[in-house]
């Protein structure tokens, strides 16, 4: 025993010192690329704009993609939220946006995420949102434009124009900085005069706590009833600390701190891992790809049988609702189970563990009877037609091919 143990040692160290030396050679790969590195756009009034996105699927075998928004369902639609890629595999995703719940003027960010059976990434995201008619206007830029380390000083240059040439007036300026996750790093607002158009310089002092991360600067022109909109994205590196890898205490350090990392998940794996609950996650993980499966394709059948583009984009605005809440409700019985699990292990009762296990997997995750997570109709895509037009939507559009 004390043998194997010492060539289990022995081996964590000689991956520790592979891992090290393959993280300073190469960067991570990703097992799927994503065509564009962000996406922003900008919608006024009742306009709409659309992106192709390229998902290539990089294993050596077939693989289900599921598609979702974050912070950004009010105004995206997707053309399908599940693709499935043979190995090798190029496919292409069409991303909507437009207004249609009358979002209020401003700067949105959010990502798209592509969720695998096995890994998961998120795309950014930023939408600007004017108002309809825009009087002033404008485009930002940020230097120096080199990477931006915490604690430094970058220079925002607004250029304001004109649009409707009004003459000699006061407009209202707001500034922020604000990471992908909604947090607002700086904020500030001001009044400029601005005659045909205007340069506007700003220095902002970047907080030296800020994370390595991409983060958005963000100007909003403010003037009667127009609002209009600008904004850029830049990223933040690792801070200041020298040669963090060029001396060799930095290196004892990491690798004693990889050693520790890498013992503390073999002990874990062998005294605390327990195969019940890795067969209770698997039996999660079928249920959550089942029904995105069987979502599609009821999807599918409905876009089918609609006429007009605009009542397709209401089909799977309420799938993906849809797909929200039944996801909710299978991690709520997950976590029951889960605790069930938990508190039978602590009373050391494994064979009522394993019987509870088999029970659960022949019951499934019942969800038919949930009220918000009902599957849509073609009745459902009537109803929200005319709920819309209660509420007082322009819903003008959804009448027309």
């Amino acid at each position: 025993m004390k043998k194997k143990f010492l060539i289990a040692i022995l081996a964590v160290i000689i991956l520790a010192i592979a891992v090290i030396f393959f993280y300073l050679r190469a960067g991570p790969k990703e097992d799927y690329e994503i065509g564009s590195g962000f996406i922003k756009t900008v919608l006024r009034g009742e306009s709409e704009s659309k992106y192709q996105i390229k998902l290539e699927n990089l294993r050596d075998y077939g693989r289900n993609f599921i598609l979702t928004f974050t912070d950004l369902e009010n105004l995206t639609i997707l053309d399908s939220s599940e693709i499935y890629l043979d190995a090798g595999e190029i496919d292409y995703v069409n991303v909507s946006f437009a207004n249609l719940h009358n979002v209020s003027a401003g700067i949105y960010s959010g990502g798209l995420n592509i969720l695998s059976e096995d890994s998961s990434r998120s795309q950014p995201i930023i939408v600007e949102v004017e108002s309809k008619d825009v009087l002033f206007d404008g485009n930002v830029n940020i230097y120096p434009t080199t990477q931006k380390l915490p604690g430094d000083e970058i220079t925002a240059e607004i250029k304001i124009f004109d649009l409707s040439f009004i003459g000699i007036s006061s407009i209202e300026i707001d500034y922020f900085i604000r990471d992908f996750s909604g947090n607002i790093i700086f904020s500030e607002s001001g009044n400029v005069v601005v005659e045909d158009q205007l340069v506007v310089t700003k220095g902002i002092v970047l907080p030296k706590t800020l994370k390595k991360g991409d983060y958005i600067l963000g100007v909003i022109l403010k003037y009667k009833n127009s609002i209009g909109t600008t904004s850029t994205i830049f990223s933040i590196g690792d801070k200041k600390t020298g040669m963090i890898f060029g001396d060799l205490f930095s290196y004892i350090l990491i690798f004693v701190f990889i050693i520790f990392i890498f013992l503390l998940f073999v002990f874990y794996s062998m005294y605390s891992r327990d195969k019940l609950f890795d067969e209770l996650k698997k039996q999660y993980k079928q249920e959550l790809f089942k029904e995105n499966r069987k979502l599609a394709g009821q999807q599918e059948k409905n876009e089918k049988l609609l006429k007009t583009k605009q009542e397709k984009m209401i089909n799977r605005q309420l799938f993906m609702q849809t797909r929200i809440a039944r996801k909710k409700a299978i991690n709520k019985i997950q976590a029951e189970r889960v605790k069930i699990l938990k508190k039978l292990k602590k009373e050391h009762k494994r064979d009522e563990m394993s019987r509870q296990i088999e029970e659960w997997k022949k019951k499934g995750y019942n969800i038919s009877i949930l009220k918000d997570g009902k599957i849509p109709t073609i009745e459902d895509i009537e109803k929200q037609i005319k709920k819309w037009k209660k509420q007082g939507y322009n819903t003008k559009v959804l009448e027309n091919d």
